[in-house]
């Protein structure tokens, strides 16, 4: 007998933050294959465990890799769900991709205690991982 359990309970049992609040529950078979993003498969796995324990019947394949395999494998039908933990392109939703948002990480961003940077902005930040600032002068 299967019975309805929380994804939400389950991401934020593994220290995301759940955007839905959604209950599943199963009866079908079968294969299911996703692929993708590093930082994801330690939450999907978590997910994984859940389902098969409403639906011992079902097989799940994750194959651990990048968001963008993820989400090639979905558009060559390698995979059925892609894991990504980027923005998608305007060109990769433009193929079709449906984007269903199942959770949010955090990023700390850790400055030594010596460097007179006190407040970095979103787009500062951006700016310095992009490679557009290299300097911390040009923060100020």
């Amino acid at each position: 007998m299967s019975y309805s359990i929380s994804a939400k309970e389950v991401i934020e049992k593994a220290g995301y933050i759940a955007t839905k609040s959604t209950k599943f529950s199963s009866k079908k078979s079968g294969k299911i294959v996703i692929a993708g993003s590093s930082s994801i498969t330690p939450l999907m796995e978590k997910l994984v465990e859940s389902y098969k324990n409403i639906n011992p019947n079902v097989s799940i394949e994750i194959q651990q890799s990048d968001s963008t395999t993820g989400i090639n494998s979905v558009l060559e039908g390698i995979a059925d769900i892609g894991m990504v933990s980027r923005e998608l392109k305007s060109a990769e939703i433009n193929k079709g991709i449906k984007v269903q948002v199942l959770a949010i990480d955090g990023l700390a961003v850790i400055v030594n205690k010596a460097n007179t940077i006190d407040n970095l902005s979103k787009d500062a930040i951006k700016a310095i991982y992009t490679g557009e600032i290299t300097n911390w002068d040009k923060l100020k």
